[in-house]
C-alpha cells in the first residue's frame, strides 16, 4: 500500500464519519442515525490507531498471501481478501 492511498482512505473515512449520521437518518430512520453517530467516529479512530498497513501485516503474519484491498463505494469501508498458504501434506491429510 502506498502512503498516499492510506492517506486518501483516511480522508474519505473522516468525511463519511461526518456525513454518516445524516445519511443514516435519511435512509434508515432514527435507529441508523444512532448507529452512524457511533460507527462513523469509531471507524475513523480505529484506522488512525491501526493503519491499513498494520491490518495487512497481521494478515500476512497469519499466513495469508496475495492480499488485496478494495475501497467500497463512497469510501465507507474496505473489503480485504487473501489466500491461505497450503500446509504441507502430513499424517492424516
Amino acid at each position: 500500500m502506498t502512503q498516499r492511498y492510506v492517506a486518501d482512505v483516511a480522508r474519505l473515512e473522516e468525511i463519511l464519519a461526518r456525513l454518516e449520521p445524516s445519511l443514516g437518518g435519511l435512509t434508515g430512520g432514527s435507529a441508523w442515525y444512532r448507529v452512524g453517530r457511533f460507527l462513523g467516529p469509531s471507524i475513523s479512530v480505529h484506522y488512525r490507531q491501526h493503519p491499513l498497513d498494520e491490518h495487512i501485516a497481521a494478515w500476512q503474519a497469519a499466513g495469508l498471501t496475495q492480499i488485496g484491498v478494495s475501497q467500497m463505494s463512497l469510501g465507507g469501508g474496505l473489503v480485504m481478501w487473501g489466500s491461505k498458504r497450503s500446509l504441507p501434506a502430513g499424517p492424516g491429510r
